[in-house]
């Protein structure tokens, strides 16, 4: 299946937020990087396509309002993995992995989203993205 990826302003916290389409099914997937915030619309009933002449896809909307978001880069690594923090003090937890794998990372951050601000911690200095050497 073939998506479309774009930038819109997040529902919750209006940062710039990604939103992965998927043309061929109308799901669409929404991600916020700075506050959390997440919206999934799938398609519930794939397993009855081929049993039904006509196919009538059913829709389902999770939505998740987020309280914060992390980013982790480990050393040699290609691609940044980024995620939110769906309950209050996430932080904590989070803070707790690093700690325990600060050897093999690169990258640590980590921002909470409470009372409308944002608050950004680095626990791990580090680059983003690798470089190329050309």
């Amino acid at each position: 299946m073939g998506s479309v990826l774009d930038s819109i302003s997040c529902p919750d916290c209006g940062s710039e937020a990604m939103i992965d389409c998927y043309y061929k099914t109308g799901e669409e997937y929404i991600n916020c990087q700075y506050c959390g915030y997440s919206r999934k619309f799938t398609i519930t009933n794939w397993d009855d396509k081929d049993e039904e002449l006509v196919w009538t896809p059913l829709y389902k909307i999770e939505e998740s309002h987020g309280k914060g978001a992390y980013k982790l880069r480990g050393k040699g690594a290609v691609a940044t993995e980024c995620g939110s923090f769906i309950i209050d003090d996430s932080e904590k937890e989070f803070i707790k992995l690093v700690e325990n794998q600060k050897e093999s990372l690169e990258h640590a951050e980590y921002t909470t989203y409470k009372d409308g601000k944002f608050n950004t911690v680095i626990l791990i200095q580090g680059e983003l993205e690798n470089k190329i050497n050309t």
